[in-house]
């Protein structure tokens, strides 16, 4: 998953047009549970439970703006956050106060995040592995 494509699903869901390929449901004031679809589900599909689908969470900010998706791909998480709201804490609150209290209240007893600085750049590496020290995940 890039960043472009999560992007992409933040600026459908600020515009009003996530239609029926993003269901969301709220779980804190600022983090809403997803179900998501590359491509939204024809009447004909025959679907499965998950099937083709991913799971995120979107983080808003005060203004009730999507500001940020974290990815949860089970054995590992991937965040991005909208360049203008970095480093405004809204990742590490919603991680810290929403997030992981909600995935290991699913019964997870273990969540891994990988942060690789030759795939994400150092600025990008450094700034993670600081919202991961401040979430406690290190």
């Amino acid at each position: 998953m890039t960043e472009k494509e999560i992007r992409k699903y933040i600026n459908r869901l600020n515009n009003g047009n996530a239609c029926e390929s993003i269901f969301t449901r709220q779980i804190s004031k600022t983090v809403n549970v997803a179900k998501v679809w590359p491509q939204q589900p024809k009447m004909t599909d025959n679907i499965i439970v998950n099937f083709s689908s991913y799971r995120f969470f979107f983080i808003k900010n005060e203004l009730n703006q999507y500001v940020g998706a974290v990815f949860d791909m089970y054995s590992d998480l991937h965040w991005y956050i909208v360049p203008q709201s970095r480093k405004q804490g809204h990742l590490t609150k919603a991680l810290k106060e929403s997030i992981l209290p909600y995935l290991f209240n699913e019964e997870r007893d273990r969540q891994r995040i990988t942060i690789e600085k030759a795939a994400i750049g150092k600025k990008n590496y450094l700034n993670s592995k600081n919202v991961a020290e401040k979430a406690k995940l290190g």
